[in-house]
């Protein structure tokens, strides 16, 4: 159960303020997602105790490379650039 000092101090850690009013959906919310992270936590990857649905869902493709645009081209399109990097206006 997450108290309010719990959120009082992950706000505080986070850098963020929330209204008095807000705070119950805050903590609703909070729970909830540590409810799931403990449904997670429980759950069993082993591959050999899955089904062939669940397997299915868990198994990750194969990474693979692609050729992709020549930088020169891609940097034709750019306003600005400089030693093959786009340059960036700093924001205000």
């Amino acid at each position: 159960m997450i108290t309010e000092k719990d959120i009082k101090d992950t706000l505080k850690l986070s850098c963020l303020e929330i209204s008095k009013e807000d705070m119950p959906r805050l903590k609703s919310d909070m729970e909830y997602i540590l409810d799931f992270a403990q449904i997670v936590c429980e759950y069993d990857f082993d591959e050999d105790s899955q089904s062939e649905d669940e397997a299915s869902v868990c198994r990750l493709r194969e990474d693979k490379t692609e050729p992709s645009y020549p930088s020169q081209e891609m940097l034709s399109n750019a306003p600005l650039h400089k030693d093959g990097y786009i340059v960036l206006r700093k924001s205000e």
